[in-house]
This record gives structure tokens, C-alpha cells and sequence, in this order.
């Protein structure tokens, strides 16, 4: 829904508790499965290939590759709910009052499974490494709970990307997919939190987020109010804009 708050139009979104960037990204997963699915769009048209999208000019690869999950079986619908609830667990906590931060996340997410996809293996879709690559992010920024694995066994949530990964390979699933958004979370976590607190770099954020997109995606209407804490600006000047908090479940 929309409210307007002082003049500025804020828009916020809440579905039983579920943030705005999440659902709007996870719907967007199930809209171009269910458009492959009809075939009003081929997969073939839409997976990650080097040597077409820097080759062949179809740049769209860059972008669709994350979109499609695989096809309609119980394995999907079970990936599905796993990343729908870890997507807005991680949006609601670590990033709640921060939605450009949180995209800003998920683009560098996306550009190092791009990169590790474009070394070696062949992976034809990159939205499962990307979101095993957010799970990791959010256990790392959480390492001390406890959480349900696969809704019966209590773990502690640090080891949770590696139970999921024992998983895959036991039902000779995905596992490269697994392993890239291990190393991607692990790279990302890296330098937005542990090198910031290395006294030689002094607080530095190599990933933090751009002031100019802050500001975009306030005047977009996203709710922008904590980002204060981590973003750089460089030489550009933030409206102050009074936001209304809505209370969000984690």
C-alpha cells in the first residue's frame, strides 16, 4: 500500500510480514517459471551462456538467468518456500529501514555468481546460486540461532548453507550452484563486514552502498531511513525525508 508522509509519497509493501525488495523479486521467480512453464517464453532463450551474451549481444542473459528456477516439481516448490522465507528474513532484519542497501546487495551478489559462472563451469541458470549465496549472507550476520532444518531438525543457523549443500548432494542435486553462492555470500560478507573492522582500513567499506542510489531509490518512494549508518557518500546530499516505520515480523 502507499502512504503519504510530509508531501513525499512513500510506498510500502507488507504481506503477512514479507518486505517489499523479497516479494517483489520472488514473484518476479515465479512469474517467468510459470511463463516457461505455458512457453509463452523458452528457457533456452533465458539461461546464462558467456559466449552468447558477450559474443552474440544478447545482454538479456545477464539479467533473465536469475529469474527462472527450474521447472514445476517438488523440489521447486520446495526451493521456493526455503528462499521465499530466507529472502525476507534477511530484508526484514539485517536490512529493514535499508531497501537500497539491500538491492545494492543483491546486484553484487548477482555480478560475483556472474563472475564465478564465467570461469569455469557451465551453469546454466544463476538464481539458485544467488539465493544460497543470501542465505549465506544472512547466517553470517546471525551466526548464534537456532533454526529448523527443513522444518524438524534444530541447527545452529551457521551451518545452515553447509546442511543444504549436504542435502544437495545427497539428492544429486545442484551442488556447483550450492558451492557458487557459498563463495559468493562468503565474499560479499567479507568485505561489507570483517575487513570494515580491520583497524588498518579505518572503517572502509569497499561495498558500501553508493549515496546516488540512496537517493534514487528514496525518491522512488523505497524505505530508506537507516541507511545513514553504512552508506558512502560521495559529495551528494540526501533530502531528509520523515518515513513511516511499519512494524515488520522478522
Amino acid at each position: 500500500y502507499q502512504r503519504r508522509v510530509h508531501g513525499e509519497s512513500m510506498i510500502f509493501l507488507e504481506i503477512n510480514g514479507w518486505p517489499l525488495v523479497s516479494t517483489v523479486y520472488i514473484a518476479s521467480c515465479l512469474i517467468v517459471t510459470l511463463l516457461c512453464y505455458f512457453d509463452s517464453i523458452k528457457n533456452y532463450d533465458i539461461y546464462f551462456d558467456f559466449f552468447l551474451i558477450f559474443s552474440k549481444g544478447q545482454y538479456w542473459r545477464l539479467v533473465t538467468s536469475f529469474f527462472y528456477l527450474g521447472e514445476f516439481t517438488v523440489q521447486y516448490i520446495f526451493s521456493f518456500l526455503i528462499f521465499l522465507i530466507y529472502f525476507t528474513k534477511l530484508e526484514s532484519s539485517a536490512f529493514r529501514g535499508k531497501a537500497a542497501s539491500y538491492i545494492w546487495c543483491l546486484l553484487l551478489l548477482a555480478l560475483i555468481q556472474i563472475g564465478l559462472a564465467s570461469i569455469k563451469w557451465r551453469i546454466l541458470y544463476l538464481a539458485h546460486a544467488l539465493h544460497s549465496a543470501v542465505l549465506y549472507v544472512w547466517c553470517k550476520k546471525y551466526p548464534n540461532m537456532v533454526v529448523g532444518f527443513l522444518w524438524v531438525f534444530l541447527v545452529r543457523i551457521a551451518f545452515l548453507p553447509f546442511c543444504y549443500l549436504f542435502l544437495q548432494l545427497l539428492v544429486k542435486g545442484n551442488v556447483v550452484s550450492e558451492v557458487f553462492g557459498i563463495i559468493g555470500g562468503h565474499i560479499y560478507f567479507y568485505f561489507s563486514d570483517v575487513l570494515p573492522q580491520v583497524p588498518r582500513f579505518k572503517g572502509f567499506k569497499i561495498f558500501a552502498t553508493p549515496g546516488f542510489i540512496v537517493f534514487l531509490f528514496q525518491m522512488l518512494g523505497l524505505d530508506c531511513s537507516n541507511e545513514r549508518e553504512s552508506v558512502s557518500y560521495t559529495h551528494l546530499t540526501l533530502p531528509t525525508i520523515d518515513l513511516v516505520q511499519i512494524s515488520v515480523v522478522p
